[in-house]
């Protein structure tokens, strides 16, 4: 239960930072006038998306691949918040609603995974994911040694010296 308080509090916080910063910037940009009660508007969906993180836990790693969906939702959720409560038009609150959950999604995730787990977690995660196969005999190995090595031409090696120079520089006598 602490964790999932840890991670909503850390959730919102993240949120409520990056959303000011972008619907500030991006209302005097786009409409020359912020909303009026912006912080709190704000606060609303900071509180909304923090709620719908704490629950997804997104994460870079499958937000687009096994996960699709739920990027999904969010997306939708996240377009309905800017356009309702922080009262974008529509193309505009794609468009930042969008950008904005693309980028802050996933890293708030990995910053609230970062403090939620604990290091054994961390690491029992680390070596599900890079499990290494058995060596197999018949794969060739790219790197064998740290040494390079060393090249040996075959006439040296054979003891042979090389007469294919001597004979091309001798003329012929015919």
């Amino acid at each position: 239960m602490t964790t999932l308080l840890i991670a909503f509090v850390l959730y919102a916080l993240i949120f409520y930072a990056v959303c000011y910063v972008v619907t500030e910037n991006a209302q005097n940009f786009l409409y020359n006038q912020p909303v009026q009660g912006m912080p709190w508007r704000v606060g609303i969906v900071a509180l909304a998306i923090a709620a719908l993180a704490t629950w997804l836990k997104p994460s870079f790693d499958t937000m687009f691949t096994s996960e699709w969906y739920w990027t999904l939702l969010a997306a939708v959720i996240w377009f309905t918040l800017f356009l309702l409560v922080l009262e974008f038009e529509v193309v505009h609150a794609a468009a930042v609603g969008l950008v904005t959950m693309v980028l802050i999604w996933g890293l708030a995730g990995l910053a609230v995974q970062g403090v939620t787990r604990s290091p054994e977690e961390t690491a029992r995660e680390r070596n599900r994911r890079f499990v290494t196969q058995p060596d197999d005999p018949n794969r060739r190995n790219i790197r064998k040694s740290s040494s390079l090595p060393t090249f040996t031409p075959a006439s040296k090696a054979e003891g042979q010296t090389n007469t294919n120079a001597a004979a091309k520089a001798a003329p012929s006598g015919s």
